[in-house]
């Protein structure tokens, strides 16, 4: 096993214990051994729990660049479907099919920043406390109401896709078939 694989496994299993400060050291780590990487698979990981850590902990400058690394990289997966969501940890003792968004899930809030292709699709800006934003892409068609505005204020659940992440409404129900939640402390939700 590559040295930069062994760190972005411990990233992961820290970040499924929601120890995110002790992930996002081994993904530093990771990073700087990112040359000795020995196939594409470990580079997309490390690009993949890079981004997702960024996340949790809000820091969007790092986030925004895992995820033009992600999109330039053309790194593709064999799954389409979603891989996870970012869960409150209380959803830990309850079984997948029972989890609701509403109930479960960490609610995140952003404003429309614009609509595009005849309001099939559109962008939501993050902004964390040092004023740093991050963009995520959603589907108005997939929300319950549909007249979104630019500068609106949208709340929204996280879908974590195998390249990128997307909002989703939270009244929509989670993909079941998961491999990739990470549940949050009541302290970050």
């Amino acid at each position: 096993m590559s040295e930069p694989l062994t760190w972005v496994k411990e990233a992961e299993l820290h970040a499924k214990k929601a120890h995110f400060v002790e992930a996002a050291k081994c993904i530093d780590s990771a990073k700087r051994r990112e040359d000795f990487a020995e196939d594409e698979e470990t580079l997309w990981k490390l690009i993949y729990w890079d981004l997702l850590i960024s996340i949790v902990l809000k820091e969007f400058k790092e986030a925004r660049a895992a995820t033009k690394r992600l999109y330039e990289s053309g790194f593709t997966s064999r799954q389409s479907y979603p891989r996870g969501y970012i869960w409150k940890e209380s959803a830990r003792q309850i079984k997948p099919r029972d989890r609701s968004f509403r109930e479960y899930a960490k609610i995140w809030g952003g404003r429309v920043q614009d609509i595009r292709s005849g309001g099939r699709y559109g962008r939501i800006s993050l902004i964390n406390s040092t004023g740093e934003t991050f963009y995520i892409d959603f589907r108005p068609q997939y929300f319950s109401r549909r007249d979104f505005r630019r500068g609106e204020y949208v709340n929204f659940v996280m879908t974590i896709l195998p390249n990128n992440l997307r909002a989703d409404d939270i009244d929509s129900d989670p993909f079941r078939d998961t491999v990739d939640d990470l549940f949050i402390p009541d302290k970050l939700s």
